[in-house]
């Protein structure tokens, strides 16, 4: 294994926790694997996520749903949608919620972030050039999307934290391309 997969492996198992110590093959049931290469480290990360989503979902982590006002929007994709899903950055992962004190957002396992809605000031449409879809970011400024259109940003003030691929970042302005930019600026309104 390389020092990069290694590096990625590591990281994976400090954010993501270690993997059962067995895991379903053809064959059935064996130990847990040793990844070889970067690609088999990118599906084991890919693996865990996909597990700690669907645990996450399955036990109701957010009980509390339905006695607040949560609204839910979808991040708009392009093109690259079908690779941004096996990469487990579609749209089965990623989410924008809000709800009367928090904005939650999430891109797969690319982007992590809950934001204090008293924070966020500014919320704009900025449609314009994009550097790239996915997640990008530099000294607190980031882009989060799966499409150069729909796009809507806001300012985070003071400044908070993100998780980018399990590593902890500063926010200071946030840009994501949604479905419907305009109820989710209309939302944060309210």
């Amino acid at each position: 294994m390389g020092i990069v997969a290694a590096r990625v492996y590591e990281r994976a198992i400090r954010s993501f926790g270690p993997m059962s110590r067995t895991y379903r093959c053809s064959g059935g049931v064996g130990p847990e694997p040793r990844p070889e290469n970067f690609a088999s480290v990118v599906l084991l990360v890919r693996t865990w996520w996909v597990q700690c989503a669907t645990q996450c979902d399955a036990s109701g982590l957010r009980e509390n749903q339905e006695m607040s006002d949560v609204d839910s929007f979808q991040f708009r994709y392009g093109i690259m949608r079908p690779l941004l899903s096996v990469l487990g950055l579609g749209p089965r992962f990623s989410r924008v919620e809000v709800d009367d004190d928090t904005v939650r957002v999430q891109f797969g396992w690319g982007f992590r972030a809950d934001i204090p809605k008293a924070s966020v000031v500014n919320v704009r449409p900025e449609p314009g050039r994009i550097g790239g879809i996915g997640v990008h970011g530099w000294r607190g400024r980031w882009l989060v999307n799966g499409s150069a259109l729909g796009l809507v940003g806001f300012d985070v003030v003071p400044a908070g934290s993100a998780h980018v691929i399990g590593a902890v970042s500063r926010l200071n302005h946030l840009r994501l391309s949604l479905d419907d930019p305009l109820a989710f600026a209309q939302r944060l309104a309210r």
